[in-house]
């Protein structure tokens, strides 16, 4: 463990939390013990009178700027969709692509996430037509007992951890009605094994962008666009 007071990597927001985080930290003077590890969690979101020892926050993209280029990119393409009713949204999080879905032309939104904490965020918004719901998408059968749900949604928005989709048996026999998927990823890998799956199931895909979503590192954010 190495002290540090500043992060020139971070951005303005991010560095004066941590700054004002380093006062909430234990007496460093002595060793921490390895039976009581402490984290503190931090997003350019929150008010450094938010700051909480052992909290976890909601995920939150960690590159805003990069983040809104994803939004108006996802902004442009439902733009561009003719048919557009109702939209089902895969590990919706806190809402952050939920917001633009619903400020689009469709009928209504389903959207879910296992974190019950990211839902209570997203429910806290009241964003029209949006249905939000806790449900574990990496659970068994999970999507039998989806399709009543989905089984009439034209567009899907899915984002989801590194280890993408991963359950894929049924998947398609509850979303009967898609003509569109929108696959948001931040794992190269996955996003292939996915996309291949996608593709031995009539699906092409029309469109995809690379974003360096994370700086410094080796990894990239993979925005597609698939059709039937």
């Amino acid at each position: 463990m190495v002290a540090v007071s500043d992060c020139i990597v971070l951005n303005a927001a991010c560095r004066r939390l941590l700054k004002a985080a380093i006062h909430c930290l234990p007496d460093k003077s002595r060793p921490f013990a390895t039976d009581s590890q402490h984290f503190i969690d931090l997003d350019d979101a929150m008010q450094v009178s938010e700051i909480q020892i052992d909290r976890k926050r909601a995920f939150k993209q960690g590159n805003t700027q990069q983040n809104e280029w994803m939004r108006a990119w996802l902004k442009a393409k439902l733009a561009q969709l003719s048919s557009l009713t109702k939209v089902a949204e895969l590990f919706c999080g806190s809402g952050n692509f939920t917001q633009v879905i619903a400020e689009s032309h469709c009928q209504s939104v389903f959207a879910c996430e296992a974190d019950p904490a990211a839902i209570a965020q997203l429910q806290l918004k009241k964003l029209p037509k949006v249905e939000a719901r806790v449900v574990d998408l990496f659970a068994p059968l999970i999507w039998r007992s989806l399709r009543k749900h989905v089984c009439d949604a034209d567009t899907l928005v899915l984002d989801p951890p590194r280890s993408g989709l991963k359950r894929q048996n049924g998947f398609f026999d509850s979303f009967r009605a898609l003509r569109t998927m929108i696959y948001i990823s931040c794992n190269p890998e996955t996003f292939a094994r996915d996309a291949w799956f996608f593709r031995r199931q009539g699906w092409l895909m029309e469109e995809v962008q690379l974003v360096d979503q994370f700086p410094h590192t080796p990894h990239v954010e993979v925005l597609a666009v698939f059709r039937k």
